[in-house]
C-alpha cells in the first residue's frame, strides 16, 4: 500500500498568485476595523470565484486571518481560560462567591483574588503550588482586559497536558466552528502572507471595494498614494486602509473547500432556542424519579 507522503505548508499555498482576484487570495494589510486593537490584518477573499470572474461584483469579502498565539489570547477565548482556572479555584470555600462570566467576559478581579487567598492560606493545604501558580497566572490574565493577552500567559495558567490538547484540536479543527487553522506558509517575512500558524475567523467578515485593490494589484508601494487618489472613486477609498494593501499568496483548491463548507456549514444551520438550565436541572430530576 503506498505511503501518504506528509503533508507541508507548501502544500496548502500558491505563494506566486496571478493579477486575477480569485476566491483563496490572502492580502495583507486590509483593513481590522479594531479586530484585537488592529488596525490592519491578512485578508482571505471568500467572495465566489464566479462573480469575480465575470465581474458581477463592486465589493469583495474577506475573513480576517490572525496568528493563533493571538487568539489565544483573545477574548474569543475566555471561556476556555476561565474553565481551566476554575478547575483550581473551586478547591476553594469561598468559590461560591465569585461571579461567573459570560462566555466573552472576564470575572471581577478582586473575587478571583480573595479565592486565591483563601487557597494559599488553607490548612490542610487544598490546592498544590502548581495549581497556584497557574492560578495566579490567570489573576495576572484578568490584568489584559483592553487587549489579546501574551500567549505564554495563557500556557502558564492552563495545565500542561491540557494545553496541547487545545492546540491540538484547534489544528485538526475540531474545537470551535467558527475558526479554521491555517499553518505558517514559510515565507520570507516581507513576502508572508500568515508567517506564523493562524486562525481564519469566520464570525467577522468584512468587505472592500473591488475598485481599491484593482489599483493596489497596478502599484508599488512608492506608487499606492498617488494612484489611489488618480484611480479611486472618492467615496470608495476608505480612511481605514492605511498601507498597500498586497496580494502575496492563495489558498489552494482542496484546502479552501474545506474551509469554505465549514464557513458556509456554521451560517446555514437554522438552530433552536436552547433550553434554560432551570428547565434541564428538572428533565434530569424527573428523569431521576421515574
Amino acid at each position: 500500500m503506498p505511503r501518504t507522503l506528509p503533508l507541508k505548508a507548501s502544500d496548502f499555498y500558491d505563494t506566486h498568485p496571478g493579477p486575477d482576484h480569485r476566491t483563496g487570495d490572502l492580502w495583507s494589510q486590509l483593513p481590522a476595523f479594531g479586530i484585537n486593537g488592529r488596525d490592519e490584518v491578512t485578508g482571505l477573499v471568500i467572495t465566489p470565484a464566479c462573480d469575480l470572474a465575470n465581474q458581477k461584483c463592486e465589493a469583495i469579502t474577506y475573513l480576517p486571518v490572525i496568528p493563533l498565539r493571538e487568539y489565544l489570547g483573545s477574548a474569543s477565548f475566555r471561556h476556555e481560560c476561565w474553565i481551566e482556572a476554575s478547575h483550581v479555584l473551586a478547591k476553594s470555600d469561598v468559590f461560591q462567591a465569585v461571579t461567573v462570566p459570560d462566555r466573552f467576559k472576564l470575572p471581577d478581579r478582586q473575587e478571583v483574588e480573595d479565592v486565591i487567598s483563601n487557597l494559599a492560606a488553607a490548612s490542610p493545604r487544598k490546592a498544590t503550588e502548581t495549581e497556584l501558580k497557574r492560578a495566579r497566572a490567570y489573576l495576572e490574565y484578568l490584568n489584559c482586559r483592553e487587549s489579546p493577552a501574551p500567549a505564554e500567559l495563557v500556557e502558564a495558567l492552563i495545565k500542561a497536558d491540557r494545553y496541547g490538547q487545545y492546540v491540538d484540536r484547534i489544528v485538526t479543527n475540531a474545537l470551535k466552528a467558527d475558526i479554521h487553522f491555517l499553518p505558517a506558509d514559510g515565507q520570507p517575512s516581507q513576502a508572508s502572507a500568515i508567517p506564523e500558524h493562524g486562525v481564519v475567523l469566520f464570525r467577522r467578515p468584512i468587505t472592500i471595494d473591488l475598485e481599491i485593490l484593482d489599483v493596489a494589484q497596478e502599484s508599488t508601494a512608492a506608487q499606492w498614494a498617488r494612484l489611489i487618489k488618480e484611480k479611486a472613486h472618492p467615496l470608495r477609498v476608505s480612511p481605514h486602509i492605511k498601507r498597500w494593501p498586497i496580494k502575496l499568496s492563495t489558498l489552494r483548491g482542496e484546502f479552501l473547500g474545506d474551509l469554505l463548507s465549514r464557513y458556509v456549514s456554521m451560517y446555514i444551520r437554522l438552530g433552536s432556542t436552547d433550553f434554560s438550565r432551570t428547565t434541564i436541572d428538572g428533565i434530569v430530576a424527573d428523569m431521576r424519579t421515574k
